[in-house]
């Protein structure tokens, strides 16, 4: 008999989904089921995951999920592509000006390049200048390195596209082949 299927939302914390999926890139096979004892277990703010014999039992996170549609920037008519790693390596050499508590680096777009620059408490500087096909409206614009290089670092793809709309807006990271690959980076005052 099929257990009857019901559907909830829950959050729960990234290191369990991360414990999670270890056990999906395993060969053996398991029977995974997420299961609430009774309803005590989920009224106590709990959740079970249950791989044959091993259980990985985790608090719940409080709240509702936002509705990340909402933050995903839509219509930006200033858009580029480059090449990923040439973005990566010249955010690498600016990210080395900056402090370790300020990650602040400041992007000046303009038709046909990117420059990147950061500056740090002893007033060194570093500026990077990238060639690019582009052609929309001049943006100055800050960003913490750290999210640009995370999601640089985690891409295997040759080429990334940006999509920006002000300086005062979100930028939007993609993969000019996969429609489903979105990454929302906010700026910072510089």
């Amino acid at each position: 008999r099929v257990p009857d299927i019901v559907c909830l939302g829950f959050l729960v914390r990234s290191q369990l989904l991360l414990r999670v999926f270890c056990f999906f890139k395993q060969k053996t096979a398991y029977e995974i089921g997420v299961r609430f004892v009774g309803s005590e277990m989920f009224i106590r703010g709990r959740v079970r995951f249950v791989f044959g014999d091993v259980e990985l039992i985790s608090k719940l996170v409080e709240g509702k999920f936002p509705d990340y549609t909402r933050v995903i920037p839509k219509g930006y008519k200033n858009k580029f592509t480059l090449s990923r790693e040439q973005l990566q390596r010249a955010l690498q050499r600016a990210a080395i000006m900056t402090s370790d508590k300020f990650k602040g680096i400041r992007c000046i777009l303009a038709p046909g390049s990117l420059k990147i620059s950061s500056t740090n408490a002893d007033q060194e500087e570093a500026i990077e200048e990238i060639e690019l096909d582009y052609g929309g409206d001049s943006i100055d614009i800050g960003f913490n390195v750290t999210y640009l290089l995370d999601v640089l670092g985690n891409l295997k793809n040759e080429q990334v596209s940006v999509e920006l709309g002000d300086a005062n807006s979100s930028a939007l990271v993609s993969v000019p082949d996969n429609s489903d690959f979105k990454y929302v980076v906010m700026p910072m005052r510089i």
